[in-house]
Parts: C-alpha cells; structure tokens; sequence
C-alpha cells in the first residue's frame, strides 16, 4: 500500500515538471512586441499643446532590421483637444488623417527600445480648471507582414487646478472718530497748560524762599561800624571825664 502511494507521488511530480517545462517552452517562443505610451497625463494651466511619444519597448522572438509599420485608430475628445499633429521619430515614417482618424507610419529596419512618433494634441482656449479627456488608440496593427500585434491604449488628460494661495489681509486701523479726538487734544492741552502753571509756581515760590534766606550782607556791614564808632567815641568820652576828674 505504502508503495503505490509512493509511486503516484513521483509520477505527479514527473507529470508536473513536463507540464512546467512545456509551459515554458511555450512561452519563450511567444512573440511579442511592447508598445508603450509616454507622456504627462496631467497638463497645466494655461498649457497649449500636450505631447505623447509612441515607443518600442522590449522585443520577443521578434527579428529586428526588417521592414516594420503600424496603423489604427486615434481618437480624441473634441472639448478638449482642438487639433493633432504627428511626427516620424528615429526614421519612422507617421501620417495622420483627422478625417477618419486614421494614424500610419512605417520604416525599414525596426529597432526595440526605441521611440517611433511624437503625437502633439493642441488644446482649446476655454478649458476651465479640473476638466478632463480622453485619448484612444483603437484597434492598433503593429505588423512586420509576418507578425500582426494588436494594441487598444487609452488615456485620460486632466487639466491641473491651480492652487490660489490666500493672502493674508493686514488688519485694517481703526477708525478714530474725529470729535473724539478733538476732546482728547483738548484734554491733553489742559493738563500740559495745568502743569506748567504748577512748574511756574514752583519757581516763584522757590526763588520768594531763597530771597528770604538769603542774609543782607550790606546792612549788616554799617551797623557793625556804627557800633564801632559809637564804642570808639564813648571810650574816648570816658577817658577825658576820668582826666578831668583827677585834676
């Protein structure tokens, strides 16, 4: 019993190791060709025209060198976009037809890795802020006349709202009634004319003080020398009625 389950176990695991590799094999020897879209889907205000570069990415069991070309459908919203304009890049070849949307182009000898056509969009003048449209490439042959690749690619453009930065108001003055401010003069004018009365008759009645205080040398001068005298007379008067007396 242990036996039979031991030889389903590795006969599951040879099953799914072929099938692994065959899967593998399958898939190395797919064909492909990348096709990539390369642009800013997001414009800015006031832009004019909008651009998009169609490139080759990574080839796979694909030959290169040999004659390539691509042809399909370019859409686009009319609201946004009011023209386009293509040009061959890397000696591609391109063709656009606004009649039928229709967008060819061809070269050579094809290389991977490499950008094939710049597509420029012209916008419209009245696109407001935040609007948005769309880019189509429908049904897009990518051939080398042995290979056929098929695309459907799609794009959304935004037009960028522009931030508006707020700018802070300085605070308006406050408005000074004018009767107002002709008391609150008056007033000041008073208290200026209140103190300088008050300095003013400070000074006098400082100087009145110091006047007072002040002793007058003058007079005091002459009533010392009077008393002198009168000293000086009534010694001299003195000593004669002593003279007198004696004799």
């Amino acid at each position: 019993m242990n036996k039979k389950i031991i030889i389903i176990a590795i006969l599951f695991i040879i099953l799914s190791s072929g099938i692994q590799s065959c899967l593998a094999a399958e898939e190395a020897n797919t064909k492909n060709v990348e096709l990539n879209v390369k642009g800013e889907t997001t414009i800015k205000e006031g832009s004019k025209t909008v651009e998009f570069i169609l490139a080759f990415g990574k080839f796979t069991q694909v030959e290169e060198n040999v004659p390539f070309g691509y042809e399909g459908k370019l859409e686009y919203d009319k609201d946004m976009f009011e023209s386009v304009t293509v040009e061959g890049l890397n000696k591609w070849t391109a063709e656009y037809n606004a009649d039928n949307n229709n967008l060819v182009g061809d070269i050579a000898k094809v290389t991977a890795n490499t950008d094939i056509t710049k597509i420029t969009f012209n916008l419209k003048n009245d696109i407001v802020p935040g609007a948005t449209g769309k880019i189509k490439l429908h049904n897009f042959l990518v051939t080398n006349e042995t290979d056929d690749f098929t695309f459907n690619k799609e794009i959304t453009i935004t037009m960028e709202k522009k931030q508006i930065q707020e700018i802070e108001k300085e605070p308006e003055p406050e408005k000074v009634d004018s009767d107002s401010n002709k008391k609150d003069v008056e007033k000041i004018n008073n208290q200026e004319e209140k103190i300088t009365k008050t300095v003013n008759n400070q000074k006098k009645s400082d100087t009145t003080i110091v006047s007072k205080n002040i002793p007058k040398t003058g007079n005091s001068n002459i009533m010392i020398s009077m008393l002198i005298v009168a000293f000086s007379i009534g010694g001299v008067s003195l000593f004669h009625y002593k003279k007198i007396k004696l004799k």
